[in-house]
């Protein structure tokens, strides 16, 4: 029973890296976590608190959130594609006073990721007809290594690593 408690959570990755946004040729770059979480119904997908800069203002769109995609094993790498119609939720970054993405409706978002365990890459096209906005975003990250004798990967090394290595050698790994 433990063992299929344990195989039904959820493990996820969070890719720090920096993204590029180009809005109808203008450039911007900032830097950037999304998590990559690998659950029953696939993987999920998130970037929260999306931000566009214009020059020193910030724009906050909001969290993009794609639910149950598919990966496809690919030479090495897995690979998701998606493209599909989003609502865009708001963002929980107290700088921001205003969140864009709930006002615009369900959002024409085109998604390429390519991934491995300590690498992410991400193609996101999002064209807003109405607005008369293309948006190209790239994302290039790598997720946290775990520090040495930090064998739970809470980024801290304490007594709970203990606790780790002794349950790893009870269950004989």
């Amino acid at each position: 029973m433990a063992a299929l408690l344990c195989a039904v959570v959820a493990m996820a990755t969070d890719y720090d890296g920096r993204l590029t946004v180009v809005v109808n040729g203008d450039s911007t770059q900032q830097e950037a976590k999304i998590s990559l979480t690998q659950t029953a119904n696939g993987y999920k997908f998130s970037l929260n608190n999306f931000i566009l800069m214009a020059g020193t203002q910030k724009m906050g769109i909001g969290n993009i959130v794609l639910d149950s995609l598919t990966a496809v094993d690919n030479y090495g790498f897995k690979t998701i594609s998606l493209s599909k119609n989003v609502n865009i939720t708001a963002g929980d970054d107290s700088s921001v006073a205003v969140w864009l993405g709930p006002m615009l409706g369900a959002v024409p978002i085109n998604l390429t990721a390519n991934f491995v365990d300590d690498a992410l890459d991400v193609n996101i096209g999002i064209n807003m007809a109405a607005l008369q906005q293309t948006i190209q975003v790239h994302f290039f990250g790598a997720a946290p290594t775990a520090a040495r004798g930090d064998l739970n990967g809470d980024g801290a090394i304490n007594t709970t690593d203990i606790s780790t290595l002794v349950q790893m050698v009870l269950d004989g790994k």
